[in-house]
């Protein structure tokens, strides 16, 4: 892979973000509305980090590759904010309404549990309560804050 980079807007821009993740491109807009010069490089061939659907399972079959956070993107005060400009713009989610989920390995096989995160923020800090009891409105709490 060949990487360009543009060297007149990299010395023309005040504010230098290096990868395309959510976050960054978050930060850049936030910076941008400010009337910051952001500058954002990406090393690959897409924008959105590990945010990305592939066919890697077999031909039609389309998996989120290492995306699993982002329902929290989804669910969180940037994507709101920026939700009807996003959309304008393109950008598609196509989810379920439980796309994530973890296990939890216990001490026997009966012990086990697995907790779900949801595209509704209510029913994952019930979730994540349900497991650790106070734990999902310290996640609502984490969450409002970004």
């Amino acid at each position: 892979m060949q990487y360009h980079v543009n060297y007149t807007k990299l010395m023309n821009a005040y504010d230098v973000i290096i990868g395309s993740g959510v976050n960054a491109l978050t930060a850049g807009v936030v910076l941008a509305r400010q009337g910051k010069s952001v500058a954002i490089f990406e090393r690959n061939d897409w924008l959105g980090g590990n945010i990305l659907t592939e066919e890697t399972v077999f031909p039609g079959f389309k998996t989120d590759i290492l995306s699993a956070y982002h329902t929290m993107f989804v669910t969180g005060p940037a994507y709101i904010k920026f939700k009807e400009e996003l959309t304008a713009n393109g950008l598609r989610y196509r989810n379920t309404p439980a796309p994530t989920a973890s296990s939890m390995p216990g001490k026997s096989p009966d012990d086990a549990k697995s907790i779900i995160f949801f595209t509704d923020r209510q029913k994952t800090i019930a979730e994540v309560n349900r497991h650790t009891p106070g734990n999902g409105n310290m996640v609502n709490t984490v969450v409002r804050a970004c």
